[in-house]
């Protein structure tokens, strides 16, 4: 009975096709070619924010990079160009410097 049930829904199948292909403005789907559809939409789906996750990791680690560099440099002493908003200013950069040459790099807190 369920090879008959297969046999039929083949067939079933086949003649939809059929039926697209010869009249697409009017073609109707069936529930169970409706769900797979949806299945295979969903898996692309699955992938697609499986990949958006991967470059989110790549974009944070490279930020962490870049924050990591920054701080090296500023430690170093370079002044970073203006250009980037990121960036503290030349004025803000060294009244910050003049606060830890004189010791007061220390919270007023603690």
């Amino acid at each position: 009975m369920p090879k008959a049930t297969a046999d039929t829904e083949r067939r079933g199948l086949k003649k939809l096709k059929r039926e697209k292909e010869e009249n697409p403005v009017y073609y109707i789907p069936r529930r169970d070619v409706l769900k797979h559809e949806n299945m295979k939409l969903k898996k692309e789906i699955e992938v697609q924010k499986a990949k958006i996750r991967s470059q989110d990791e790549e974009i944070r680690e490279l930020h962490q990079l870049c924050f990591r560099i920054q701080k090296d440099l500023k430690d170093t002493g370079f002044e970073a160009p203006q250009q980037s908003p990121q960036i503290a200013t030349p004025q803000s950069s060294s009244e910050s410097d003049d606060s830890e040459e004189s010791g007061d790099s220390h919270d007023p807190d603690q």
